[in-house]
């Protein structure tokens, strides 16, 4: 992978988060529990307990959102926010695949262990 496509997904990834987002800290919170609370991840031993608190975040942001912005405004905006959530899934595959070209001593261990290089 060309790392420069990485970087211009990524630059196209940060002006998207600031329409959509601008700088509420709370929106950025609920997107970051709703990320890490992910049941596709594997060898998860709890998959369900995952699975239900990541559904809990996403109600939360939706209610948040709900009384932010007016009922149909909400819809539409949680929409697009929730699409951020795709659009950073296709950027960590890019840098998975970036990374696992590089030396293995040159990651680091926690990267290593992320992205299951040995």
């Amino acid at each position: 992978e060309n790392p420069f496509e990485f970087y211009d997904s990524l630059k196209k990834f940060l002006l998207k988060v600031k329409l959509e987002c601008g700088f509420d800290s709370l929106i950025f919170d609920l997107l970051t529990a709703i990320l890490l609370f992910n049941p596709s991840l594997p060898d998860l031993t709890h998959r369900d307990v995952i699975k239900f608190q990541q559904k809990l975040y996403l109600y939360l942001l939706k209610r948040y959102l709900m009384i932010k912005y007016d009922q149909p405004d909400s819809d539409v905006k949680c929409a697009k926010i929730l699409s951020i959530i795709n659009d950073l899934h296709v950027l960590a595959h890019l840098h998975r695949q970036i990374t696992a070209q590089r030396d293995p001593k040159q990651i680091g261990p926690l990267l290593q262990e992320v992205y299951s290089i040995k």
